[in-house]
């Protein structure tokens, strides 16, 4: 069935940040809050990288931020 309010993980209340790049080759890095690299690298158009769940504070690190689609729960 659907989940009822209040299911959601505490760490993402609104379901899983997905970042989708829309052009080649734009450099990334995701991080916690410990400084900890979750991932970094360059991403190719249409390659996305979804915030672990349980990453403390994550954060981005990017020149080109405009060049990300960022969803949230879906």
């Amino acid at each position: 069935g659907a989940a009822s309010p209040g299911q959601a993980p505490a760490a993402i209340p609104n379901g899983p940040v997905v970042f989708t790049s829309l052009a080649d080759g734009t450099w990334v890095r995701f991080y916690d809050g410990a400084g900890k690299r979750l991932f970094e690298g360059q991403m190719a158009r249409g390659q996305s990288y979804t915030i672990p769940a349980d990453a403390v504070e994550p954060k981005v690190w990017t020149g080109r931020p405009q060049t990300f689609a960022i969803m949230v729960g879906g």
